[in-house]
């Protein structure tokens, strides 16, 4: 690979741009797809929470493999083109089975990788906001696309252009900076010691911070899944804001899913639909730009108030009010800032509260609870709203984002270092 690509600001853009059209190209229309190709609302919710189900064992295996094996690059671009490959088989089937199969499956590669990515924008010699930009424009450009080629192209299309994105997106990978490149060069295959680059680069990142809970001072790495397992369990703080993510994640991807619907039946075209949700993410820019500006001057806790806020608002103008407008002025202004928002808080809390060997550990099994809270409530959302309306499911789903608030009230997370800058 070429020495100017490998660790080039190029690399990262590609990476993030195509990752996040990916994401956004598969999913955020997905329910009007399914709508359109004859699956009804209850099998919808069961397909789509088969992601989290495959999830489940995929994720937080492939963040282990990442941390233990010190070759994260590699195993996110096999993932996704598997990505890719398995996305163009989900469009060729009508099947619910084998929908529930191939969705699951793909979006577990996806959501594998994401944590990854994570750690690398934190880790890389570029600042943290103007990396993670550049997935907010793929992100935007894929559920632009998406609502396009579904109201005027064969879906297939769609699906075509995913696989072709999922492979830019690992070439991208495989040229981006490797935090753990120097462990893989000193250690020869062998696992479980942390390189210095990365110790160096977290370090200088982290300051001279104290030690959080489960962490030596020395900041060794815990050796063996069961020493893991056991740092993970014993952080009484870490296990708080998993029940916070899980709420949180759970109820706002819920909301991903029933939002294109919500617009297509208040009379809105699916190619305006498509445009709403870009534009909607187009909004996350100014927020990520200068991520650095505010992300180390706030505490976790109170950023999660801000998140939740929110999405409250955003979940009671859905439940309580049947205008286009005012729907649409809330997924544009609202909408993805929460998400957005909630995701750097999720890498500042995992930062601050995980030895720094185990943060992509961390960070996937946080991702990982995200996909079971997804399971429960978009397979509940699937049967309640054969029974009552979308609008009274969001005012439930408010319910649970009040109750992440107050939650929120006792979660301590110490770390006040330089995450963003």
């Amino acid at each position: 690979m070429s020495r100017r690509w490998k660790g080039s600001y190029l690399s990262y853009v590609v990476t993030f741009f195509f990752f996040y059209y990916c994401l956004s190209a598969f999913s955020s229309v997905l329910s009007v797809y399914l709508t359109q190709i004859g699956i009804g609302i209850a099998d919808l919710s069961l397909i789509i929470s088969s992601a989290s189900l495959f999830g489940f064992f995929l994720v937080p295996a492939a963040g282990y493999l990442s941390d233990r094996t010190g070759r994260p690059r590699q195993l996110c671009a096999l993932l996704m083109v598997g990505f890719g490959i398995f996305a163009l088989l989900f469009s060729a089937s009508r099947a619910v089975g084998v929908l529930f199969l191939l969705h699951g499956i793909s979006m577990s590669l996806l959501n594998a990788v994401m944590p990854v990515l994570e750690r690398l924008a934190g880790a890389a010699k570029y600042r943290y906001g103007v990396l993670r930009i550049w997935g907010t424009v793929g992100y935007a450009a894929g559920a632009q696309m998406a609502g396009f080629i579904l109201q005027n192209l064969p879906s297939r299309f769609l699906f075509v252009s995913v696989l072709a994105a999922g492979c830019l997106a690992a070439v991208g990978i495989a040229g981006a900076e490797d935090p753990l490149a120097e462990k893989e060069s000193e250690t020869s295959g062998i696992t479980g010691v942390t390189g210095r680059t990365e110790t160096t680069r977290i370090a200088a990142t982290t300051g001279n911070a104290a030690a959080p809970e489960g962490k030596s001072p020395e900041g060794k790495a815990s050796k063996g899944l069961g020493c893991t397992v056991r740092t993970l369990t014993a952080n009484r703080q870490y296990l708080l804001y998993l029940l916070i993510a899980f709420l949180f994640w759970g109820s706002s991807a819920v909301n991903m899913t029933y939002v294109p619907i919500l617009l297509t039946d208040l009379g809105v075209h699916t190619s305006v639909v498509g445009t709403i949700l870009s534009v909607g993410t187009l909004v996350e820019i100014p927020l990520i730009l200068f991520s650095n500006r505010f992300m180390d001057r706030f505490s976790s806790r109170t950023l999660v108030f801000f998140a939740c806020g929110i999405t409250v608002v955003e979940f009671l103008t859905f439940g309580l009010t049947s205008s286009v407008a005012a729907v649409t002025v809330v997924i544009l202004f609202l909408k993805s800032i929460a998400t957005t928002l909630f995701m750097m808080i999720t890498l500042k809390t995992v930062r601050s509260l995980l030895p720094r060997e185990l943060i992509t550990t961390g960070l996937s099994v946080v991702n990982t609870t995200n996909n079971i809270g997804l399971i429960l409530l978009q397979n509940l959302g699937g049967r309640l709203l054969e029974k009552i309306s979308l609008s009274s499911f969001y005012l439930i789903l408010a319910g649970i984002i009040c109750c992440v608030m107050v939650l929120n009230l006792f979660l301590r997370a110490g770390y006040e270092g330089n995450v963003f800058e």
